[in-house]
């Protein structure tokens, strides 16, 4: 009989142990898929952030620099990795754009003739123009990519 209740107790331990090892991971997988939501997210939020900030540096200046540009590059190069084509198109355009603006500052900086010079500096508006609109819509393409819920857009 105390053999009966020795290993009745013991498999009553085993159990126990069981248990809690089973909540221990479950606790664990969650803390994880919260760690992963959030390493996405901040991932996500930088590369938002960085596109917002150049086109409000080159809309406050009117005039973007090549380092500029190739800066802009290098913070949006984990995009295609973080966000599906749209986004990813989205900030490809700002980026011609951006490329726009300093081809059009570089030829009215170069251009003798008034009348192209004003032509030129249209052209350099538009482009302005076309980044205010970029600005716009950067975060209605974005923004299913930067809420923090249950479920990680992917």
């Amino acid at each position: 009989m105390a053999a009966f209740y020795v290993a009745n107790k013991f498999g009553r331990i085993q159990a126990e142990i069981g248990r809690r090892q089973a909540e221990t991971a479950a606790l664990a997988m969650a803390t994880a898929r919260d760690k992963l939501r959030l390493d996405l997210f901040e991932k996500r939020f930088a590369v938002y952030e960085a596109a917002a900030c150049f086109i409000r540096d080159a809309i406050r200046l009117k005039n973007v620099t090549h380092d500029r540009r190739f800066d802009y590059l290098e913070a949006i190069n984990s995009a295609m990795w973080l966000f599906d084509d749209t986004v990813v198109d989205h900030l490809d355009l700002i980026f011609s754009e951006l490329y726009n603006l300093i081809e059009a500052t570089e030829e009215i900086a170069t251009e003798p003739d008034s009348d192209q010079r004003k032509a030129m500096i249209t052209r350099k508006k538009g482009y302005l123009n076309n980044l205010r609109l970029h600005q716009t819509t950067l975060h209605s393409v974005m923004a299913p990519y930067l809420r923090f819920t249950e479920n990680v857009q992917t």
